[in-house]
């Protein structure tokens, strides 16, 4: 297994502080390499005849690119001190944001993005940035947050309908990854499925149901997501993760986010869907902005290898069953 490669965007309002120390304990126990991506910001350029205003221009370029170095090697450094296995490596293009952090995952296959919640979910000059980075990532997003769990709990959380192949491969990556991740780290995982997702209106209002046909077909729904979770709870136990499973009303990203304050977890695993089945993946950033807990996102498109690897039986077994 390689060093991962972890691709940290900084923006202006961003410093690296005690926010992101569950984030770095986990890559620092994996010697992880850390890329600081910040865009320099410098006049624009002049494409002009003389010699000498190119030569000019060529060093305020330069001297600019230096001194956001700097500032990236003194953030750097204040890290290192708490996280010395860490190792550091700076970028800072002309490009927007989104366009370096592209480029430089395609360019280092990289494992991680790193990033603050509330970015994206806050109303700060960046938010639509991060955003725009969260909505394009190729590779799983951690968003940090402030909050201090309460429990050592990770949740996982599969939101997508059940009767659809191409969303139960996807749920099959997060459970994957959320037991590793939990086995690893010698923590309780919780599965969670949200039922009905707020269709008892539907029933209601457009297929005239009363109100004792809806709760039998609420009972019948609940209890075929609780027998899928479970068949998944198997294949989590078997990478080492103390696994329990529950069926919630909360199908919403909003419900969701109001659970996770209850029960406090460590981390929240949920996935970006890029086909809108997902209700988490169609309301990402209602999740970072209400969850009390960081959260890994998964984005549809990916496979995250093997940077929550703690064993590979689940992903056996699992790809076993596809088979």
């Amino acid at each position: 297994m390689h060093d991962p490669n972890v691709i940290v965007p900084i923006f202006s309002s961003q410093p690296l502080d005690q926010q992101y120390d569950q984030a770095f304990a986990f890559l620092n126990a994996r010697n992880a390499t850390l890329h600081l991506v910040a865009v320099n910001n410098t006049p624009a350029v002049i494409h002009a005849d003389s010699a000498e205003l190119r030569d000019q221009q060529a060093q305020i370029l330069k001297m600019a690119q230096y001194l956001k170095f700097e500032t990236l090697d003194r953030m750097a450094v204040q890290v290192q001190q708490r996280f010395p296995c860490l190792r550091f490596e700076y970028h800072a293009g002309r490009e927007l944001m989104v366009q370096q952090v592209q480029q430089l995952t395609h360019k280092l296959s990289a494992d991680l993005l790193l990033l603050p919640a509330h970015l994206a979910a806050s109303d700060c000059a960046e938010r639509d940035q991060a955003a725009s980075l969260i909505s394009q990532a190729s590779v799983p997003v951690w968003a940090v947050s402030a909050a201090q769990p309460d429990s050592g709990m990770i949740l996982g959380a599969l939101d997508i309908p059940v009767n659809n192949r191409h969303a139960d491969r996807f749920n099959r990556i997060l459970v994957i990854t959320a037991s590793q991740l939990a086995a690893g780290q010698g923590v309780e995982l919780l599965l969670l499925h949200g039922w009905m997702n707020g269709n008892e209106q539907f029933l209601k209002k457009w297929l005239r149901l009363n109100e004792m046909d809806i709760a039998r077909i609420s009972r019948a729904d609940k209890q075929q997501r609780l027998s899928y979770l479970k068949d998944y709870a198997q294949a989590a136990e078997l990478a080492g993760a103390a696994v329990r499973c529950q069926v919630s009303a909360a199908g919403s990203a909003e419900a969701l986010a109001e659970l996770c304050n209850q029960l406090s977890p460590q981390l929240v695993v949920a996935g970006i869907s890029q086909h809108g089945s997902g209700t988490l993946g169609a309301n990402a950033q209602q999740l970072l902005s209400k969850a009390n807990a960081d959260v890994l996102l998964i984005p549809e498109a990916t496979q995250p290898g093997n940077l929550f690897a703690a064993q590979r039986a689940a992903d056996v077994k699992l790809r076993n069953k596809e088979t």
